[in-house]
């Protein structure tokens, strides 16, 4: 999982994901563009957007990929996980078909993304909440069995809109930084047992 470089910004590639009709094309216009469209056309292939984050030290530059949750269309999402440092998989909350679904987009995400991607489940359209059909518990019970961040948002108010995309850069900085300090590490390994041979050969 590595990081390209823009005006001194690391740029961080996030994918969305989930089934049709849950709102991923709305929630990126919202963090975007602080705007919601009553009426949208299903996406169909991939869109994306940049936008930017502010992390603790320094601003992140995010790629936003949208894709589209028809069935037709998954086998060419599975492309854009690869590169991929983060990825939000968004059902509706009024949808029970759209949460019950999120364990296979799961296992299509472990085939083709990287092993340390960091991922977050995202319960879209808490403004709808008199239709309701999966509780927030349900939703971070699942995350945490999914190794996954978990947030309700709403695409139309805003409500946390901008606090996931923050906390998911957030959470791709410290993990490149990690992933980082491991390799630094086994890199002074590798050298320190190469000096050791050489010595040996030596005396």
């Amino acid at each position: 999982m590595n990081n390209k470089i823009d005006n001194g910004k690391p740029i961080y590639k996030i994918v969305l994901i989930g089934d049709s009709s849950v709102g991923k094309s709305s929630i990126l216009h919202q963090f975007c563009d602080n705007q919601f469209m009553e009426k949208r056309s299903p996406t169909t292939g991939i869109d994306f957007r940049f936008s930017e984050a502010t992390l603790e030290t320094n601003v992140a530059k995010l790629q936003i990929w949208d894709t589209a949750g028809q069935e037709r269309y998954r086998s060419i999402a599975g492309f854009y996980y690869r590169n991929s440092h983060g990825v939000m998989i968004i059902y509706d909350i009024t949808q029970k078909s759209s949460f019950q679904s999120i364990p296979q987009w799961i296992d299509t995400v472990s085939k083709d993304a990287p092993p340390d991607i960091s991922k977050m489940i995202v319960g879209n359209k808490i403004d709808l909440e008199e239709y309701r059909q999966i509780e927030s518990l349900e939703g971070n019970e699942l995350a945490d069995y999914m190794n996954a961040d978990f947030e309700e948002v709403s695409a139309k108010t805003g409500e946390n809109i901008k606090n996931i995309f923050h906390r998911m850069a957030l959470d791709i900085s410290k993990r490149l930084s990690t992933k980082k300090e491991e390799e630094e590490i086994e890199e002074t390994n590798l050298v320190s047992i190469e000096k050791k041979v050489v010595k040996k050969k030596c005396c």
